[in-house]
C-alpha cells in the first residue's frame, strides 16, 4: 500500500517532526482524544473508501494487520476503537505510533476525523513532551532516591508478588486469577471494566497489569493461583489452546487437592472451538459467544466468582513453590477450527 502521498498531506496539517511522528500512541493519546476518535470511527459505514476498505474501525484494524476473526471480536466490544488501540499496542507494538495512526486514517479517507481530532492530538503531543521529555532529574542519575532497609534485601520471592503488595505493604488477595492468551487482552479489558467497577467491585489478578517483573514466572503464577486467588477464570479461545503458559496455569489449578479444586476453575468461552482441554469438560462454562446473552453471562460470571469458598482445605508450601519447574506436559495437539470460520 502506498502511504507516502497521504503521509505528506496529514503531516502538513499537524506540522510534526519525524521524531514526533514516531511517538507511541499508547503514551501520547489521552482519554479525551480516544473518545473523540471513537466518535468518528466506532460508527460502521456501509460505503467503502476509495481504496476499497471500510472507513471505520474495521478498516483501521485491517491496515494494522488484524485478520477477519480479530475484527469480529472487536465488533463485540462496546467501544471497539478503544479495544483496537490497546490491542494494536500489544500485538503490533512497533507500528503503534501517532504517525501511523494519522497515516491510516487519511488512507481510509477520514480527513474529517483528522481535522476534528487535530486540536486534541496537538494538546496530547505537548502534554507528552512535557511529561516525558522535558522533566529534569532531581539529582544525579547514578544516585538512588530510594531508602533501602536491610530487611528489604532478604524478602522471599513469593512474599511480594504484585504491585498491590508493594503499595499496601501487606499481602494482597484477589477474587479471581484471570488465565488468558496475550491476543485475548481485548476481552480482559472488558472484564476489568465490567467486574472491577460497581455493582460487582471485584478484585481481579491480571498478570500483565499486577505482577511485578523479576521473579520466576511459573513459581509466581502457582503461588497466586493456590494461595492468593479464590478462583481461576480461564478465557477459552483458539489463542488459549496455543498458549503454553495458559496450559500450565489450568493444569496446576487442576492438580490441587480435590477440596481446593472444587469450583476453583471457571471456564469462560469467547470463541467457539471444536475441542477444549479434557480437564475442563466436566465444568459448566460461562458462554460469551452469544451476543444477546452477554448481560446474563456477566452476572453469572460475577456470581460464580463471589460464591463462598473454603480456603481451609489447602495451604501452600513456599519451599515447594520455590523449587517448582514446568514438569507438567505442555500444550498437546489440539484440533481448533479454521481461521476462516466465523465465531458464533
Amino acid at each position: 500500500m502506498a502511504f507516502e502521498e497521504s503521509y505528506d498531506k496529514w503531516k502538513k496539517m499537524f506540522n510534526w517532526t519525524e521524531t514526533q511522528c514516531d511517538y507511541p500512541l499508547q503514551n501520547v493519546l489521552r482519554v479525551s482524544s480516544r473518545k473523540q476518535l471513537a466518535r468518528h470511527i466506532n460508527i460502521k459505514s456501509e460505503i467503502l473508501s476509495h481504496n476499497g476498505q471500510c472507513p471505520d474501525f474495521r478498516g483501521l484494524a485491517e491496515l494494522i494487520g488484524f485478520d477477519y476473526l480479530d475484527v469480529k471480536q472487536f465488533e463485540t466490544a462496546s467501544d471497539p476503537t478503544s479495544v483496537l488501540l490497546d490491542e494494536w499496542n500489544s500485538t503490533f507494538h512497533t507500528t503503534a505510533t501517532m504517525g501511523k495512526l494519522c497515516d491510516y486514517l487519511e488512507y481510509l479517507g477520514r480527513v474529517d476525523c483528522l481535522q476534528d481530532c487535530q486540536k486534541c492530538f496537538q494538546l496530547d503531543m505537548e502534554a507528552y513532551e512535557s511529561r516525558y521529555l522535558k522533566e529534569e532529574p532531581l539529582q544525579e542519575s547514578t544516585v538512588s532516591q530510594s531508602k533501602i532497609k536491610a530487611d528489604d534485601m532478604s524478602v522471599k520471592e513469593t512474599d511480594v508478588i504484585t504491585t498491590d503488595d508493594v503499595i499496601s505493604g501487606t499481602t494482597t488477595y484477589y477474587d479471581a486469577f484471570v488465565c488468558y492468551a496475550k491476543n485475548d487482552l481485548w476481552f480482559v479489558q472488558q472484564m476489568i471494566t465490567k467486574l472491577e467497577s460497581p455493582p460487582h467491585n471485584l478484585k481481579l489478578c491480571i498478570v500483565d497489569r499486577d505482577v511485578i517483573p523479576g521473579s520466576s514466572k511459573h513459581t509466581i503464577n502457582a503461588k497466586l493461583i493456590e494461595d492468593r486467588c479464590k478462583r481461576i477464570v480461564a478465557i477459552l479461545s483458539t489463542n488459549f489452546l496455543k498458549s503454553n503458559e495458559c496450559d500450565f496455569q489450568i493444569k496446576f489449578a487442576h492438580s490441587l487437592s480435590p477440596g481446593s479444586r472444587q469450583k476453583k476453575l471457571i471456564p469462560l468461552i469467547i470463541e467457539y472451538c471444536t475441542k477444549y482441554p479434557k480437564i475442563l469438560h466436566q465444568i459448566t462454562p460461562c458462554d460469551f459467544t452469544k451476543g444477546d446473552m452477554h448481560e446474563w453471562a456477566w452476572k453469572r460470571l460475577a456470581s460464580a466468582i463471589k460464591a463462598p469458598f473454603d480456603f481451609s482445605d489447602y495451604s501452600s508450601n513456599d519451599s515447594e513453590l520455590n523449587e517448582l519447574t514446568l514438569k507438567l506436559p505442555l500444550c498437546r495437539s489440539l484440533s481448533v477450527h479454521s481461521k476462516n470460520e466465523s465465531t458464533s
